[in-house]
Parts: structure tokens; sequence; C-alpha cells
């Protein structure tokens, strides 16, 4: 690997992080995609994060790339 060049694996794990921090500030502003089931898109990566929000915490469900079958991801809820 170059020097500098930061590793994509690196850059999706802060991605991801971005994106929980996003939710934590935040949880209703993202849209509901089933059910009571909410998803921010990850950016940079075609993958999204999926959460509901239970009395006064946020779980997530999965991180899922978008390209997936909604029906499957469905099946998985």
């Amino acid at each position: 690997m170059k020097v500098g060049v930061r590793d994509w694996g690196d850059d999706f794990v802060l991605c991801v992080e971005e994106s929980l921090e996003k939710i934590s500030r935040n949880p209703e502003l993202y849209p509901a995609v089933h059910k009571k089931i909410r998803r921010i898109l990850i950016r940079r990566f075609p993958y999204g994060v999926l959460y509901f929000i239970d009395k006064n915490k946020i779980v997530v469900t999965g991180v899922f790339h978008g390209k997936r079958n909604p029906k499957h991801l469905k099946e998985q809820l």
C-alpha cells in the first residue's frame, strides 16, 4: 500500500461511525423504510445503517448494501 493512502476498510469504519453519531444526535431525522425501521445512508459507500428507536435507546439492526434486494431485508427484520 502507498504511504499516505488510507485503507478502504478504515474509511468504511470511519463513515459508519459518522453515521452512528448523526443518528445519536437526531434519530428521527432519517426516514422509516419498513414499519419502525429507519435508515441512514453511509457517506461514500453504497451501504445504509438500519435502526429503530425503542423508548430512550437506539437499536441498530444492521448495515446493509444498497443493492441488496429489499424483500430479503424485510425477511431478516
